[in-house]
């Protein structure tokens, strides 16, 4: 547990970095005995690991900026930090969180980046897919000559999962548009306030 940077795969450079390959098996059979965690090495086995490793895990990136806690009023720049959640779905933010998730068995808890939500969606909508073909490919052939509805449902519903992987980086790209207009805005205030100082 002591060792960070080999379990959690942190590094000094933005852990975004970090492999994005998903477990192997990540289809409903497997779930159901296998953990799940989309970003290798980004959980924690128990709230003590969250104690001893959490801190510097959860501000490893190099754009990490945490805005959720009391500070100066007004804006104070771009929000980024990890997001943790248990097996049963749950996010995770305080202690009490984490030892909810101790008495409810829901370890291991895993965690995420901004950043890293849509290539980790992409890589299990393609592993899915990957996974049905391979169903596909073993199948009897008496089995293939007949209408398979079912691959078709799946088709579609990875077609679904494209279009919302699709929406949110849209919205992500309109996210940082307008995080780059507010910083211009603010600078230009900052400029103005200064030539006012330096006027008088």
């Amino acid at each position: 547990m002591n060792d960070v940077s080999g379990k959690h795969g942190v590094t000094g450079e933005a852990s975004s970095k970090a492999s994005l390959s998903l477990q192997s098996g990540v289809g409903a059979e497997a779930l159901k005995s296998e953990p799940f965690i989309p970003v290798a090495y980004q959980y924690f086995t128990s709230k003590q690991d969250w104690v001893r490793n959490g801190r510097y895990a959860l501000t490893g990136h190099a754009d990490y900026h945490d805005t959720e806690h009391d500070g100066p009023e007004g804006w104070r720049g771009h929000h980024f930090t990890a997001m943790c959640f248990d097996q049963k779905g749950r996010r995770c933010r305080i202690g009490g969180d984490f030892k909810r998730a101790e008495e409810d068995n829901a370890y291991p808890i895993w965690w995420i980046w901004p950043d890293q939500i849509v290539p980790a969606l992409k890589s299990l909508a393609l592993t899915q897919k990957s996974q049905i073909e391979e169903r596909s490919d073993v199948a009897s052939p008496q089995v293939q000559r007949l209408p398979d509805t079912t691959n078709t449902e799946r088709d579609a519903e990875i077609s679904r999962l494209h279009r919302e992987i699709d929406k949110l980086t849209a919205a992500n790209s309109r996210r940082e548009i307008e995080i780059s207009k507010l910083t211009i805005r603010l600078h230009q205030a900052q400029e103005k306030i200064k030539g006012l100082g330096e006027g008088r």
